[in-house]
């Protein structure tokens, strides 16, 4: 009869103690950076090559197309897909997709932190400094 009094609260330890552990490790593989997916620019791609200027990024209703336009009125826009969100590996997480004031639609991948981050924070000032700071950090793809 001793024995089983400690059965319920020693359950109820095991499982306060385990619990968080086990959610800490789920979370953090499944948020375990993604590196870029070619299928998913794929995907991205048409949504990209329909901009025409950074004003239009202010007509996408689901806010992931960002823009930027420098002093010397060359232009970017692009989706960056970030590699930390929940189950990054499996959605696209480190994908980017661009189009600038050259025509040119390219694919990027590498670690993105944040949705719309990486078009502000590479502080550059033109298209040029832009594309050498994306160079630093990312790879680009060939597309299919």
């Amino acid at each position: 009869m001793r024995k089983r009094r400690w059965l319920l609260p020693g359950c109820l330890a095991f499982w306060l103690l385990v619990t968080p552990l086990a959610a800490f490790v789920i979370v953090r593989i499944g948020t375990s950076g993604g590196k870029g997916s070619l299928s998913e620019a794929v995907r991205l791609r048409p949504a990209v090559e329909a901009m025409a200027s950074p004003e239009e990024t202010f007509l996408d209703s689901d806010k992931q197309i960002h823009g930027i336009l420098f002093p010397n009125g060359e232009w970017v826009v692009g989706v960056a897909k970030d590699s930390y969100n929940l189950f990054a590996n499996c959605n696209g997480g480190g994908t980017v997709v661009l189009k600038d004031r050259r025509g040119r639609v390219r694919c990027i991948f590498g670690e993105v932190l944040g949705r719309g981050n990486l078009m502000e924070a590479s502080g550059a000032k033109s298209l040029d400094e832009f594309d050498a700071a994306m160079a630093n950090h990312f790879t680009e793809q060939q597309w299919p």
